[in-house]
């Protein structure tokens, strides 16, 4: 284990600690809504038709793009960065909620459809909150999704 004290960051650039401080604040805005989007996902359900992503779909058209077993790697990447960008220019916790919920359904669709993890998160790290929302979510398809990311985990060894 490597203490505070023995850790240097004078060889990096700029560049990268930028790189490092948005990935820091994007898991602390990430993992400080999991906890309430878990117990509130039919009340973030309800709320996605007021999302837009930027290329015009809204929020209800991008779950069913995610949910969609033939959507592609490439579009299941390309979606995730479109929603996290929605996330982060999020007007209030409800909003963020939304598109937090988006973003756990295209990683999970990734992994469970194509076996790649496309986030800079472990797999591993998030099964807890995968289980959490295959227990609790209404939705059948989003269930789904995440059990077969569940499934795929364990049968790689997880």
């Amino acid at each position: 284990m490597v203490h505070s004290d023995d850790v240097s960051l004078d060889h990096l650039t700029r560049g990268q600690i930028a790189a490092l401080l948005e990935l820091a604040e994007d898991a602390a805005r990430s993992h400080s809504s999991l906890p309430a989007l878990v117990t509130r996902i039919p009340d973030v359900l309800s709320r996605l038709a007021i999302l837009h992503v930027e290329d015009g779909r809204g929020g209800e058209g991008v779950l069913a793009d995610l949910l969609r077993p033939e959507t592609g790697l490439g579009s299941l990447r390309h979606d995730k960065e479109v929603i996290k960008r929605g996330a982060q220019s999020a007007a209030d916790e409800e909003s963020r909620a939304c598109w937090t919920l988006l973003y756990h359904v295209a990683i999970a669709a990734a992994y469970a459809r194509h076996g790649v993890n496309i986030s800079s998160h472990s797999i591993e790290s998030r099964l807890g909150l995968y289980e959490d929302i295959a227990a609790t979510t209404p939705h059948a398809e989003i269930r789904q999704v995440f059990r077969a990311a569940l499934e795929r985990a364990r049968a790689d060894g997880m």
